[in-house]
């Protein structure tokens, strides 16, 4: 319930507030004051906090190059330096943690402070780490790995003076090169290189060197050379990957030092903006003091008198209102009690005119709805007392029945829609509702007995299509399988053709090569005589033979005394008479093959004598043999004519029963051609079968359950 007071006491309430306004104004420049001297310190806090940056900025710029110039010099007082950078740049970040701590506007910086102070501590360890490894390798040529490199291929190459191969030397010199390639560009293929001139340095023969000692001792200096250099290679590439991650260190340190630096410079600037804002605030509440305090009293005035006159005046125009129809304008309540009480006895009469309206409203939209074929609509229950609540039940009762009825149409005409005919209209419909719940379920009966009869009759062109496709498929495939094995016999037969035709042809052959035969045989008879007289020849010739050899023995003989001679004068010569002592060794060795062939062909003539008289006999022998053949090669010609003859019959006989065979083959695949069509055909019925079921199936029959046509079509 709303409070509300006398207008007696609201005035006493302004004045009051009045006074309470001017002693806040008070309390209000006192606080600005102490706000400003805050803003003062913290203004100057936020200057030291942007000269301690930038110290530790200028600390890690000096340790940065302290760094390059011990890189660049490698002297130890650099060493120093950068160490002394560290320690200021670490006591500044310290203060600079302790201030920030203790100003809690700044306290957002502290991540960025302790992420770079980590940082620059990971840059001090990787510092030591890079002195460290340029330690190992030598801060002089004779120190570190860099001395024992210079001392190995000093070894190396004394001893290869000593040797004075110029091979050797210029193998050195491109190790060498190499070596200075590696330190001049720091890549790592120059250890490949190196490496594989220390193998064709190895590779070199052993004529090269004094003794197997000798060799042994270089191989050994050698290895110590490559040694040093894999040595100083890996520590000098571990050395450039420190190199590279302090510069990544610095990389990422420098910006977050450069951060802290601009957010101290602006949070100063920031600081120092507020401050003087608050000056200006408070030198504006000084002067707006006063004119605030006579402004609040007339505010006051002109609203006390509006808080009298605003709800009578809006009393006024909602009395218009009503007596003009309009029943919308509520009565806003009143902080004052004389003017809430007729605020009050006004607004219930316009709620009692505004339910009357609003009852003939809903009852003409229920009316209008209804016509428009919405019987959902309702009106709702009037009040209690009221007098219209018989008929807003009786409106509403008329709605109901008439959405009922035709909602059970609507759920019957929606099943059939989806194909299900097991939904009929509910009992107990009346009046006209009832003829049509008659003449629906009448419907829905005729038309599941038609789709029962259409499901059977799917059913049984389903399996009719399926036998078919399966005989089709039968058939076609015993008619494939008859078409291939009869064109496998085709080609037997064509083939068993051609072995006829090539057996006539070869009978034909062998009666020209018969005819040959037996003129050979008459000619070779004739060659056996001519071959016996001139093997009588042969035997006179052999003793001649015998003659010659024995003047070449003579000669082989002269031969070899002359080379023995020669031998022995060239021995008598000494160095300048070794080449003649090989000719003479050479001649003496010819002359001996020619005795020695001049004696085997006396044995091969003996031989032949013997053989040649063997002959004579055999040849003898040979020409009655051949005039037998004669006499059996004549028998021969004509068994080979009889069978030249048959076999040219044969060939014909074959060839018309190919020419028949091909012609039943034709006939046996144009049959496969048309039975595989009937089969795609038969597929081409099943699938068609099986689309009417699919769409018999999607009724759904009362008295199944819920098994549907499609099944039972299936079934």
């Amino acid at each position: 319930m709303r409070t509300t007071v006398p207008i007696r006491t609201a005035i006493l309430t302004v004045v009051g507030l009045a006074g309470a306004v001017m002693i806040g104004l008070v309390i209000a420049m006192q606080h600005v004051k102490e706000r400003r001297d805050t803003i003062d310190g913290n203004v100057r806090q936020a200057e030291s906090l942007a000269d301690i940056v930038t110290e530790m900025d200028i600390a890690f710029l000096e340790a940065r190059r302290a760094e390059k110039d011990f890189l660049l010099r490698l002297e130890d007082q650099y060493i120093d330096r950068h160490a002394a950078a560290l320690s200021d740049l670490f006591d500044d970040a310290d203060q600079l943690h302790g201030l920030l701590q203790s100003d809690g506007g700044m306290t957002e910086l502290l991540p960025q402070l302790e992420t770079a102070t980590a940082k620059m501590q990971a840059y001090q360890d990787r510092f030591a780490a890079l002195v460290a490894s340029n330690r190992r390798l030598g801060l002089d040529e004779e120190s570190g790995l860099q001395g024992e490199l210079r001392r190995a291929v000093h070894e190396v190459e004394t001893a290869l003076n000593a040797i004075g191969m110029p091979e050797m030397q210029v193998k050195m010199l491109m190790m060498r090169r190499h070596e200075k390639d590696f330190i001049m560009r720091g890549d790592p293929k120059y250890l490949d290189r190196l490496t594989a001139r220390v193998e064709e340095f190895q590779a070199f023969p052993a004529s090269y060197y004094t003794s197997a000692t000798q060799r042994r001792e270089i191989d050994e200096l050698l290895t110590t050379y490559q040694q040093a250099f894999t040595m100083f290679v890996e520590e000098r590439l571990a050395e450039g990957a420190v190199r590279e991650e302090l510069s990544r260190l610095y990389e990422e340190t420098e910006p977050l030092l450069r951060t802290l630096h601009e957010s101290a410079i602006a949070n100063a600037a920031t600081t120092l903006e507020a401050g003087t804002a608050a000056t200006l605030r408070t030198q504006a509440a000084a002067m707006a003091s006063a004119a605030a305090g006579i402004a609040l009293f007339l505010f006051l005035a002109v609203a006390l008198s509006m808080v009298i006159s605003r709800p009578l005046r809006a009393i006024q125009i909602a009395l218009e209102k009503m007596r003009a129809g309009d029943f919308s304008s509520r009565i806003a309540g009143s902080r004052i009690a004389e003017t809430a009480a007729i605020g009050a006895a006004v607004e219930r009469f316009r709620q009692e005119l505004a339910s009357k309206a609003s009852l003939d409203q809903s009852i003409s939209e229920v009316i209008r709805a209804c016509a428009e074929g919405n019987f959902s609509k309702r009106l709702p229950e009037p009040e209690e007392g009221s007098g219209a609540t018989e008929l807003v039940h009786g409106v509403n009762a008329i709605g109901a029945a008439a959405e009922k009825g035709l909602g059970d149409i609507r759920n019957v005409l929606d099943a059939l829609a989806d194909g299900d005919l097991t939904v009929t209209m509910a009992k107990g419909q009346k009046g006209v509702f009832e003829e049509i719940s008659r003449s629906i379920d009448g419907l829905v009966a005729n038309l599941t007995d038609t789709v029962q009869q259409l499901s059977d009759s799917c059913g049984m062109l389903n399996a009719t299509a399926t036998e078919i496709t399966a005989a089709s498929g039968a058939v076609s495939r015993r008619s494939q399988n008859s078409a291939a094995s009869l064109e496998e016999s085709a080609a037997a037969l064509q083939m068993l053709t051609e072995q006829v035709k090539e057996t006539a042809r070869s009978a034909q052959g062998a009666e020209q090569s018969l005819g040959t035969a037996r003129t050979r045989a008459n000619e070779t008879r004739s060659v056996a005589e001519s071959a016996l007289e001139a093997i009588k020849r042969i035997e006179d010739s052999s003793a001649s033979i015998s003659r010659i050899t024995g003047l070449i023995d003579d000669v082989a003989f002269q031969t070899n005394l002359l080379a023995l001679n020669a031998g022995v004068e060239a021995a008598r010569a000494g160095e300048a008479g070794r080449g003649f002592a090989i000719v003479a060794q050479e001649v003496r060795g010819l002359a001996q093959r020619a005795t020695d062939a001049a004696s085997e062909i006396n044995s091969v003539i003996k031989s032949s004598n013997a053989h040649v008289s063997e002959g004579v006999e055999l040849v003898s022998a040979s020409s009655a043999s051949l005039k037998a053949i004669q006499e059996t090669v004549e028998q021969f010609v004509e068994q080979v004519s009889y069978i030249s003859t048959t076999s040219e019959e044969q060939s014909s006989n074959v060839h018309q029963i190919n020419t028949a065979v091909g012609a039943i083959d034709k006939d046996v695949q144009q049959n496969a051609a048309a039975l595989h069509d009937m089969e795609t055909v038969s597929h081409k019925l099943r699938v068609e079968a099986d689309m009417l079921v699919g769409v018999v199936g999607k009724f759904r029959l009362p008295g199944h359950g819920a098994q549907t046509a499609m099944h039972m079509a299936a079934e």
